[in-house]
């Protein structure tokens, strides 16, 4: 089995602030967009063996946080991806449980965690071809650009 390390030190922190602020600026649109998030170093934090690459998404006039991380030998670890997701800012939605894996949480459901309620829902997908997590979830329900 690989290993899966993530440094979480003053350096990542900034760098995690630096894209969450690029990504308000630089919606990504699944209709309109042409360029891809994780070829734009802009969106990409690299951190011991873990890429992830962030962006705020419009799709379908709607708002969402899109968080893909991934590994270079195997999946990230359970652990690794609720820090990461908590760092870009999503909501505590996600449970983990060692025998079915990432449970995403119904809205209002508390946390077993920290006891908050998730306030929109999370979904996760999983590609152990590319030793990736990723993480979405709704932050508004209609979405003009300004």
């Amino acid at each position: 089995m690989g290993t899966c390390l993530f440094l979480q030190d003053e350096n990542t922190i900034k760098r995690i602030e630096e894209i969450k602020e690029f990504a308000q600026k630089n919606i990504y649109d699944t209709e309109e967009s042409t360029w891809i998030p994780g070829d734009r170093p802009e969106f990409v934090l690299t951190s011991g063996t873990i890429r992830a690459v962030f962006t705020l998404t419009k799709h379908e006039n709607e708002l969402f946080r899109h968080l893909s991380i991934s590994n270079k030998t195997n999946l990230p670890s359970p652990h690794v991806v609720l820090e990461i997701c908590s760092l870009f800012g999503f909501t505590h939605s996600i449970g983990f449980d060692s025998k079915k894996g990432f449970i995403p949480l119904p809205q209002g459901t508390p946390d077993p965690s920290c006891g908050q309620k998730s306030l929109s829902k999370i979904s996760i997908d999983v590609s152990k071809v590319e030793n990736c997590i990723i993480v979405t979830q709704k932050i508004e329900d209609s979405y003009e650009k300004s």
